[in-house]
């Protein structure tokens, strides 16, 4: 059941994300979200594997990676103009994770017009919201460009190299 949930929002979020990177990335930008300057803290040990699981699927397992504990009333502005306006359960505890890399695949569903497939989206920067209690996914999106962090105190984190780690 939670696998159909997670499935049915990944391909919402890949069919408006289609919709906007269908031109391309280009150049992706080395610009990264800033990290707090408070010592190392670490995410969950389920956080940092979903992260490095995302980044290997997508083809950088080396990808950059940064994170934090916040409310869904905070985190929406990473959701950019798509955000939804009020947000449900505002003070519901959410983690954001964002992961940027030279990305080769492309992870979610994207529409096919009269019948052609056309080419996946480029993206470097991906971005995902879960609830901190269920540790279900609520958002997930990708982008050319680095998503907007205003307010959140990001942590740098350094991926594990295998999910046996």
């Amino acid at each position: 059941m939670r696998r159909a949930v997670l499935l049915v929002v990944v391909a919402a979020i890949g069919i408006a994300g289609a919709a906007i990177l269908v031109s391309g990335c280009g150049t992706a930008s080395s610009s990264a979200p800033q990290s707090s300057p408070s010592p190392i803290v670490q995410p969950p040990d389920w956080l940092l594997e979903e992260m490095a699981r995302l980044a290997r699927n997508a083809g950088d397992p080396e990808a950059s990676a940064w994170w934090t504990l916040t409310t869904a009333d905070k985190a929406v502005v990473v959701n950019g103009d798509d955000a939804q306006s009020p947000v449900a359960h505002s003070n519901r505890a959410v983690y954001v994770f964002i992961v940027h890399g030279d990305f080769t695949r492309y992870l979610w569903s994207y529409p096919v017009t009269s019948g052609i497939s056309p080419s996946p989206p480029q993206y470097s920067w991906v971005f995902e919201l879960i609830d901190a209690k269920s540790r279900w996914a609520i958002v997930q999106g990708n982008s050319c460009k680095p998503f907007d962090t205003t307010g959140l105190t990001m942590h740098s984190v350094v991926l594990p190299d295998s999910e046996s780690e």
